[in-house]
């Protein structure tokens, strides 16, 4: 099990590696005058991994009793399935605006949709925060 210190490190590590293959890919791959649909599918799989990673350790520990009452279950659980749904979206974005923009556009809003949804799940997630009344961090 990593400690917590580290998994915090591991995320900045990824931020930065992140910024540096996005504006990479965005100088050699997909110039700055298309959809950069390469980088923004690597961030939803960066987020899917990070929001399961945590998930996960929710289930491993067992430290929660009812993950119903836990705010960050929710905002993980949103991110989680909102990210792997806009990967596809994203990585299919960029194919959909060469071939059809009515295609693209029906996509588009499938993302939509998906990012309602995640929004209506932070609602729920700060409805629960604001009725337990718990702190918005805790260090294990």
């Amino acid at each position: 099990m990593l400690a917590q210190t580290v998994i915090q490190r591991l995320i900045s590590v990824t931020i930065v590696l992140f910024s540096v293959v996005s504006f990479g890919i965005s100088l050699t791959i997909q110039p700055w005058n298309q959809y950069n649909s390469y980088a923004l599918t690597l961030f939803n799989t960066l987020i899917a991994y990070w929001a399961g990673h945590y998930l996960w350790r929710i289930f491993i520990d067992s430290k929660i009793s009812s993950l119903e009452k836990e705010p960050l279950f929710w905002i993980s659980a949103g991110l989680f399935f909102t990210s792997l749904g806009n990967f596809f979206v994203q990585g299919l974005m960029n194919y959909m605006i060469s071939v059809s923009n009515q295609y693209a556009l029906l996509v588009y809003w499938i993302q939509e949709l998906m990012n309602f949804i995640v929004i209506s799940i932070f609602l729920l997630a700060l409805r629960v925060y604001l009725k337990q009344k718990l702190p918005i961090y805790t260090s294990n």
